[in-house]
Formats: C-alpha cells, structure tokens, sequence
C-alpha cells in the first residue's frame, strides 16, 4: 500500500529499449529490428499487466479483510449509524487505492509507449 501511495509500484520494471538498440548490429533488417522492438514492448506491457494484477488482488484482500473483521466486531456489539460510515469509509479508501494504483499503471504504460514510439521514429529517420 505504501508503494501505491509513494508511487513507485512500478519503479523496477526496466523500460530499455536503448539496450535492444544498441545491441543489434547495423546490417540488422528493419523489419527483424522492428519485431525485436515490438516483441519487447509486449514483454514490458506482460510484466506490467502482471503486477498490476498481483496488486490489485493484494488490495482487494486486504479491504475484504478490513471489512470482515469490521463486520465481526459490529456483531458482537450493537450496529449504529457510525458502524455504516466506517464501512463506507473503508470502502472509499479501497476504491481511492484501486484508483491509484490505475493512474499510476496508466502513467507508466504511457511512458512505455512514448519510449517506444520514440525508438521507432528514430529508427525510421535513420533509414531515410
């Protein structure tokens, strides 16, 4: 939850593609240089879907918990109206980490994909 609220959930997956660039050799084929580029952003887009996957279930496990154990607790006592703000409460701060989390997965997927549109462009200007 502290990464999501520092924003660096994301922070160790590498986006390099300088590193494919600058191991492929000149007379590599377009077209191949094009698949490996590709093929990358896909692996970066697969491990960043993952984590946002581990994470999202991470939260949800966590609020269900918060609000089971809310709800033993409101059993063994008597239900009153500041028992239903605490449970929306809960509920709110789930859907605000949930959010977050997306923001922060949607910020680095935009990233990713400038980079790679960016490598893609300088590979076309160089073949012009």
């Amino acid at each position: 939850m502290t990464d999501i609220k520092n924003g660096n959930i994301f922070d160790d997956i590498r986006i390099d593609f300088d590193n494919i660039m600058e191991s492929v050799v000149p007379q590599t084929d377009p077209t191949m240089l094009n698949q490996m580029l590709v093929s990358y952003y896909e692996e970066i887009h697969d491990v960043l879907q993952k984590r946002l996957d581990e994470c999202s279930d991470i939260i949800e496990e966590f609020y269900m918990y918060m609000i089971n154990e809310y709800k033993e607790t409101m059993m063994q006592g008597s239900p009153t109206s500041q028992g239903h703000r605490d449970i929306t409460q809960i509920t709110n701060e789930h859907h605000e980490k949930l959010k977050a989390l997306r923001l922060l997965y949607d910020n680095f997927l935009k990233n990713a994909e400038t980079e790679f549109f960016d490598v893609l462009k300088a590979i076309q200007f160089k073949d012009s």
